[in-house]
Formats: structure tokens, C-alpha cells, sequence
């Protein structure tokens, strides 16, 4: 994919490595009640994530004014949709497991959604053949083509998790424990420390 005009104009090399597109989902049985044209939604059955308002349209469709449940986390969003609370839009990695085992059902497979998280590899234009430069670049894309999106959703409790006894025993783990563990991994699913692992050797190995 080409990347974004500002890499470009800054004279940087720029590569995609990771994609975590907006879905939007809903329970099968609020799509049996409402419908899955986002015409006939109503409002207030349009879950909101604070600071990230619903697009106006999706595809040909002038979407209601949200007015549903808000919240700031979207896993909260998710078990909402999950419970047949409301339709919800979210990134991918969060509902991946849900929608595979049908609790969740996509409503938008061939819409294009504005907002998704993207990753992409930078580097100065010049730099890019430098031997460390390029041990790097090549750790990171076979780490991407291990589907991160999986690894992301995996890292993350599922939807029909949430509340679960393995949720409420992880709250139970020390802070510190649990705050080190989390600040390992990005939320692409890359493991931090191999990352910073990684180019400490490459930069050494080219010295």
C-alpha cells in the first residue's frame, strides 16, 4: 500500500505492516430485531466510544444521531453489543473472537471504514539499506505476517470473557505484575521488549 504523502515529503521510507480496520457488529438477535441496513437503525441503539463519534454515513446510508450507551472502554462496548444492547463500531482485534463464534455478526464486510489503527515501518529514505536497518525491517515484517490482529485479540480478553472468573482473578494479580506484563506488548500484539531486543542486536551486529 502506498503510504501516507507526509513520509513521503519528509523524505522517509515507509512500509505497512499491520492493519486493525473499524467493524461494525451487533448480537444476532438485535440484527433480528432491527435489521442489518444501517437505515433502519435506531440511535439509540448506536453504542458510543467517547472521543470517536459513528461516521454520518456507512456506504449509502445517512446514519441516525447516535444516542446510545457511551462508554470509554471499548470492551464494555463490546459485551453491550454481545448482550444485544445496541450495535457497536469497533476495531477488529476486539471482536475477532466473538464474531468467529457468532455471538457477534459483522455488519459491514465490504465497507471500507474511516479511522482504522494502521502500523507502518519508518525509516529516513537513506538509511534503508544500512545492514542493521535492514535485519530489523525484515524481524518486523515476518513478526507482522504472523496475523498480529489474531495475536492482538488473543492478548485481550474476549467479549464473553470479560466478566469471567479468569478476568476477575487477573484483576486479583498484583498491579505492578499486572502493569509490567501489559507494557510488554503494543496493541498490535508485538511483544515490546523483543522489539527493543531486536534492534539492540541488529545495531550491534552491524557495528
Amino acid at each position: 500500500p502506498k503510504p501516507p504523502g507526509a513520509f513521503e515529503k519528509l523524505g522517509l521510507h515507509a512500509e505497512l505492516m499491520w492493519r486493525d480496520p473499524l467493524v461494525i457488529v451487533a448480537a444476532p438477535a438485535w440484527i433480528g430485531r432491527h435489521g442489518a441496513s444501517a437505515a433502519a437503525w435506531p440511535g439509540s441503539s448506536m453504542l458510543r466510544m467517547t472521543g470517536f463519534p459513528w461516521p454520518r454515513r456507512i456506504g449509502p446510508h445517512r446514519l441516525a444521531v447516535a444516542s446510545g450507551l457511551e462508554a470509554n472502554d471499548a470492551m464494555v462496548l463490546a459485551e453491550a453489543a454481545r448482550l444485544g444492547l445496541g450495535v457497536a463500531c469497533l476495531r477488529r482485534s476486539l471482536v475477532e473472537d466473538s464474531i468467529r463464534r457468532g455471538s457477534l455478526q459483522d455488519l459491514s464486510p465490504d465497507i471500507d471504514l474511516p479511522g482504522d489503527t494502521a502500523l507502518w515501518l519508518v525509516c529516513r529514505e537513506e538509511m534503508r539499506d544500512h545492514p542493521a536497518v535492514s535485519m530489523f525491517w525484515q524481524w518486523a515484517a515476518e513478526q507482522a505476517a504472523r496475523d498480529p490482529l489474531r495475536s492482538a485479540a488473543s492478548s485481550l480478553p474476549s467479549a464473553e470473557g470479560s466478566w469471567s472468573t479468569a478476568g476477575r482473578l487477573e484483576q486479583a494479580r498484583p498491579r505492578a505484575e499486572r502493569t509490567r506484563d501489559v507494557g510488554r506488548r503494543d496493541a498490535a500484539g508485538f511483544d515490546v521488549a523483543a522489539v527493543a531486543d531486536a534492534a539492540q542486536q541488529a545495531l550491534g551486529s552491524a557495528g
